[in-house]
């Protein structure tokens, strides 16, 4: 039966026995007002139809369609033409604005970011916070916290309805990710007044949201106030203080935490990690990464990322192979971050063979993946694979970006200062480079490329680069040209670069006319 069929607006009646229709009734109400039990039902617009068929045209037992409208609604938001037929229906039996199926219709309408508009048109007038409720976290679940916080705000506003426990953490979220301290304060006060500020899952959210707010005063305030704590707690404070880079604090807090016999979970490990690799101190994380492996903590995707970075950053390949084989036996090593950061670490420890058979491996490189094998040979000083790599990213529509062009450039800018006697060189210039000039000349198309088909400004970095690239292969002339050119004043290490090739080659007289 088509839903046009089921939900017309009165079809016509069957002529069953009331023992048989009173059955029939119950078990269809039961199957159809159950969330959960509604989904196995093999066709339930068709179990709703024929229930509307058995019922009285009294407008008593229309109330009984209540709670199966509302499921139908819940398991066909994606929908629209359906709910619409199912919120026509609501009206012309008069029970749209019923408590039970107002927040029903919110949320179908609230489901469809474009239908936002009617979502809040229903919640408005409501005299229970359920409706609004809904609505504040659709607007969340679609990233837009603006819309949250309009929705609250005409709550208690224009409505003067009062918010609940469940209304308090959804808005202090919102406050969080729209980044409104001045409205998160407020809303503490609101609810302190309320009496409802002593629900953990209010605290949690107070302290995430003056933490991402940056008010870590008030963050630790509430933090140090809580009667009792759960892992939520304890990361939201870490994380306020990680946000912040105040890394010693995070670790102090995280010790605090595991000293207390608090439950450490993944997103704690990984935030600390990560956290001892922004302070360098790699070792601290590769033990950390260890200790979580070891006590059966859930590793994930970012542990394998976190771990990889501290073995590529402190040069241990033999650890770094073993979080490779976890990624591969934990079906992980599809992930692109995962797979960027193995490959930055075999690269970053000098074997490139492996990383170049990573590389190749993937179907569909993205530019971070690109980026990291070029800087890879370009810290082996290996100008002809990264030159084809190159070569390869710009015919694969990869277009270069700020890290590609500097990466490049300075590996033309060393390169162009080996002695010919060096193994290096003479490799190059066998294959075709051409000593010096050659490595120039790819520079400077590099750079002209850079601006006009790739649409990169040149920063200082690129003239950096290009200055240094001239200096080292002895076109002082033209070094000193693009000095005076660049419309950033010359940093210290491009005047020493060019100074340092004058007294290379013999031209000190050079050096006061610079100077």
């Amino acid at each position: 039966m088509s839903s046009a069929a089921a939900l017309s607006p009165r079809p016509p009646p069957p002529n069953p026995s009331a023992a048989d229709r009173d059955g029939s009734v119950n078990s269809l109400l039961a199957s159809l007002s159950d969330p959960s039990a509604i989904r196995l039902l093999p066709a339930p617009l068709l179990a709703f139809s024929r229930l509307r068929l058995l019922l009285p045209p009294a407008a008593a037992a229309t109330h009984l369609l209540l709670r199966p409208i509302a499921s139908i609604l819940h398991l066909h938001r994606p929908d629209l033409r359906l709910g619409i037929q199912l919120h026509a229906l609501s009206l012309y039996l008069g029970l749209s604005r019923h408590p039970l199926l107002l927040p029903s219709l919110v949320s179908f309408y609230s489901y469809h970011p474009s239908l936002l508009p009617a979502a809040s048109s229903l919640a408005a007038g409501s005299t229970c916070p359920h409706p609004y409720n809904v609505l504040i976290s659709a607007c969340l679940s679609h990233r837009l916290p603006r819309y949250a916080l309009a929705a609250y705000q005409e709550m208690v506003g224009k409505d003067a309805v009062a918010p609940d426990a469940f209304t308090y953490p959804s808005v202090l979220r919102a406050c969080a990710e729209a980044g409104d301290l001045a409205l998160g304060r407020a809303v503490h006060v609101r609810a302190a007044d309320a009496s409802m500020d002593g629900h953990l899952f209010f605290q949690n959210a107070l302290v995430s949201m003056y933490a991402k707010c940056g008010d870590l005063v008030a963050a630790r305030r509430v933090f140090d106030g809580m009667g009792h704590r759960d892992v939520v707690s304890w990361n939201s404070m870490i994380s306020g203080y990680a946000a912040s880079g105040l890394w010693r604090e995070a670790v102090e807090l995280f010790n605090q935490m595991r000293a207390e016999g608090a439950e450490v979970n993944s997103v704690t490990w990984n935030t600390i990690a990560g956290g001892y690799i922004q302070m360098r101190d790699y070792k601290a994380a590769i033990g950390l990464i260890r200790d979580m492996v070891r006590g059966g903590a859930g590793v994930d995707f970012v542990t394998l990322v976190i771990g990889s970075n501290a073995c590529s950053r402190a040069g241990r390949l033999r650890l770094g192979k073993e979080i490779h084989g976890l990624a591969v036996r934990m079906h992980c090593d599809g992930i692109e971050s995962v797979s960027n950061a193995v490959i930055t670490m075999y690269a970053r420890c000098k074997d490139m063979e492996r990383a170049l058979m990573l590389f190749k491996m993937l179907r569909c490189p993205g530019l971070v993946t690109w980026n990291t094998m070029i800087a890879g040979f370009a810290l082996s000083d290996d100008a002809e694979e990264a030159s084809k790599l190159f070569r390869e990213m710009v015919c694969s529509d990869v277009e270069p970006n700020y890290v590609t062009v500097v990466t490049y450039l300075a590996l033309c800018a060393r390169v162009a200062n080996l002695q010919h006697g060096r193994e290096l060189h003479t490799h190059i210039v066998k294959h075709g480079f051409k000593g010096h000039s050659g490595l120039v000349d790819e520079g400077e198309v590099l750079f002209d490329k850079m601006v006009n088909s790739f649409g990169i400004k040149p920063q200082m970095e690129h003239y950096s680069c290009m200055v240094d690239l001239y200096a080292r292969a002895g076109l002082l002339e033209k070094a000193e040209e693009l000095l005076n050119q660049t419309p950033f004043p010359p940093t210290s290490t491009m005047w020493a670069a060019l100074v340092g090739a004058c007294h290379e080659r013999g031209q000190e007289g050079k050096v006061p006319a610079l100077v």
